[in-house]
């Protein structure tokens, strides 16, 4: 143990009593944190940009990623300069107008923090409009309540960034390291700034996580019926639950920290929190990119497959001798590439394809095509009851109401070859 009496930097002897670990460890294990998160945010970047080379925020991405990658050069230079430079110095490491990374790396920290803030103060924005219908969106309860909520949150991303400039200000005018723990500053402005920052950074995090939850919450109820898109929005609500109980938690514990010990941990969280902050960004924009593009790699997939797929036995029994009229510019070509070579188009006598029975001059071989055609297993007019046609590979179903193969897994009948 040190004690602060046998340490020659003006303060009075007291009780007070600091070991090694609670002098070095908030800096030594934040700036690990730091560099690991910074290299983590890189690699994602560099995913990012090589997936979604065209995307419009790269710009704002390369931003945020040169404010990363400056913090943690920060906390390397601060600690090459406290373990290899002078190791073992106690007085230069309480020193803190001796190194100027002690006020650039929180600065910014706060910095990086509001701007991924903002990022999400707009994002709910957005998210709100989808969870609402368009004829709402107009009316004066939802233009109040959006108004309302991106006020408060407006002021609570806006306190936290004067709060955390204000704790790094405060914290330049300590005489030393020493000054920073609870015990001997408990009602020094440092104390009262950095309350305020861990405070209303929470209570902003907390409040912007639940309108955002909610937001995708009720715009997965209202497009419950389409599949894809409850997905990504099923995906992205637990992304910003994770993210969001994450960052917090860490606020939170490092307020009661703070709060209920005589400590200086309180610098802890403002080395490296700025990572999770840009490891949450990069992920709500990557996810619903890469969910989008998962879906269209198994749709192409799908649809390359399915155009190897052989000709049901029912159409191959389908031939030249399938003589029709020409109604409604249904013509051979259409059938022959659709069902096969060799094969004419279906035509009907009426003036509409889908209401209109099938002419009875139309002959299908060994079948009686006024009742029936083909094996596609429906009779009487086209329009009544229509079944179903599936081939051996599961894939295409072919529906005589609507007079052509109907689309099934993302199937598009028209790239039929």
């Amino acid at each position: 143990m040190t004690s602060i009496s046998s340490i020659p930097v003006g303060i009075s002897p007291t009780d007070y009593n600091f070991s090694t670990f609670d002098l070095y460890g908030p800096v030594c294990i934040g700036v690990i944190l730091s560099v690991f998160g910074c290299g983590i945010f890189c690699m994602q970047v560099g995913r990012y940009l090589t997936d979604f080379p065209n995307d419009q925020l790269w710009h704002k991405l390369a931003v945020l990623l040169a404010l990363n990658i400056a913090q943690s050069a920060s906390d390397c230079s601060r600690m090459v300069k406290i373990l290899v430079l002078h190791p073992a110095d106690l007085i230069y490491f309480l020193s803190l107008h001796s190194r100027p990374e002690e006020i650039i790396s929180p600065s910014l920290s706060v910095v990086i923090c509001a701007i991924v803030q903002f990022f999400f103060l707009f994002r709910f924005l957005q998210y709100a409009k989808l969870s609402v219908p368009p004829a709402k969106r107009g009316t004066l309860r939802y233009s109040a309540g959006i108004w309302t909520a991106a006020t408060v949150l407006a002021f609570g991303v806006l306190l936290t960034l004067g709060a955390g400039i204000g704790e790094v200000v405060t914290f330049s005018k300590l005489p030393n390291y020493l000054y920073a723990y609870r015990g001997i500053s408990a009602h020094s402005s440092f104390a009262r700034t950095t309350v305020t920052w861990l405070s209303a950074s929470a209570a902003t995090d907390i409040f912007l996580s639940i309108l955002i939850i909610f937001s995708l919450r009720r715009a997965d109820l209202k497009n419950r019926q389409k599949a894809a898109g409850s997905d990504m929005i099923s995906a992205m609500a637990q992304l910003a639950l994770q993210s969001g109980i994450m960052i917090t938690a860490l606020q939170i514990a490092t307020l009661i920290a703070y709060l209920r010990s005589n400590t200086a941990w309180a610098d802890f969280p403002q080395i490296f929190i700025s990572k999770f902050y840009s490891c949450s960004l990069l992920f709500a924009l990557s996810l619903p990119r890469d969910l989008a593009r998962n879906r269209t790699k198994t749709t192409k997939a799908q649809v390359a497959s399915s155009r190897n797929l052989p000709i049901p036995l029912s159409m191959q029994r389908v031939t030249n001798s399938w003589k029709t009229r020409d109604v409604d510019g249904i013509n051979a070509a259409y059938a022959s590439q659709t069902f096969g070579p060799g094969t004419a188009a279906v035509r009907t006598s009426g003036s509409s394809f889908g209401n209109s029975e099938i002419g009875t001059e139309t002959d299908l071989v060994g079948l009686d095509t006024r009742n029936e055609v083909g094996q596609l297993g429906t009779t009487g007019t086209m329009g009544q009851e229509p079944k179903s046609l599936t081939d051996t590979m599961g894939v295409i179903h072919f529906d005589v109401d609507e007079g052509y193969e109907k689309e099934k897994y993302g199937y598009d009948p028209s790239n039929r070859v």
